[in-house]
């Protein structure tokens, strides 16, 4: 899902990106903005992630079956998207009651949306990344019984 934005920034027609050399003629062609649009639709995924791959890890180090792995995976899954479906449910089901508690919550996080997004993905993602590497070095963090 998140290669379509990067793919469709590839495809898609595009007329001559960057500055003019002051003749009318671009400094970077076409072909390259598409490219670096793409790289950068790809680099935003990343922090998002690395809490995916370390949740991966930790099923494939549990040695689990196949069926188990995918139940486990799927379930992972459903904990990632509860809390979105939630709130596109808020929101439709009862519309006018819900705009004043999304004004309050917009308002909280742009002032401490980002400090949050990066506390919470940089302590599981690093703890969880630190692991995997520890892991493979023979000095897990977490052990899996």
């Amino acid at each position: 899902m998140e290669s379509c934005p990067g793919l469709a920034t590839l495809l898609w027609p595009n007329r001559a990106t960057g500055r003019s050399n002051g003749g009318g003629q671009c400094l970077i062609p076409s072909h390259l903005g598409r490219h670096s649009r793409w790289a950068t639709v790809k680099f935003v995924g990343v922090p998002g992630a690395i809490p995916y791959f370390g949740a991966i890890d930790l099923i494939l180090r549990a040695d689990l079956d196949t069926p188990a792995a995918v139940a486990a995976l799927l379930f992972y899954n459903l904990v990632f998207v509860a809390p979105h479906a939630a709130l596109i449910s808020i929101r439709v089901l009862l519309p006018t009651h819900s705009e004043r508690t999304f004004a309050a919550v917009a308002s909280f996080c742009e002032v401490w949306g980002k400090r949050l997004v990066i506390l919470i993905l940089l302590v599981p993602g690093g703890t969880l990344t630190a692991d995997a590497i520890g892991w493979w070095l023979g000095q897990p963090l977490l052990p899996v019984s």
